[in-house]
């Protein structure tokens, strides 16, 4: 038999399929931390039909917590001295700072 008795239940009347489907979904990717595999093990759908609802909300515009993946590639690309603000000072300290073309990169 079917659980009615979910809490808030009451809030998705008027809301479409799509919108309720897209709301659970990125809620359960944010609970899991981005984790694709997870999510899809508790939204108990296959990986890639989370992959392919993923690619179409990001086609439209709509936010998507980053994977796990992803979030630890941007903390390492902070903490790269290249992306500090003041990098350029060092490289031109060291004398580099040049591309092949002759241009300062900054």
């Amino acid at each position: 038999m079917l659980d009615t008795t979910i809490p808030g239940i009451g809030a998705l009347v008027g809301k479409s399929v799509l919108e309720v489907e897209r709301a659970l979904i990125l809620t359960t990717l944010d609970r899991c931390l981005g984790n694709r595999t997870q999510a899809a093990k508790v939204l108990r759908i296959s990986i890639r039909t989370l992959r392919n609802k993923i690619n179409k909300y990001s086609s439209e515009g709509i936010h998507v917590p980053p994977s796990q993946y992803q979030q630890i590639f941007d903390r390492s690309l902070l903490q790269s001295p290249m992306n500090r603000p003041d990098w350029h000072q060092h490289t031109d300290q060291l004398g580099g700072g040049e591309c092949a073309g002759g241009e300062l990169v900054r």
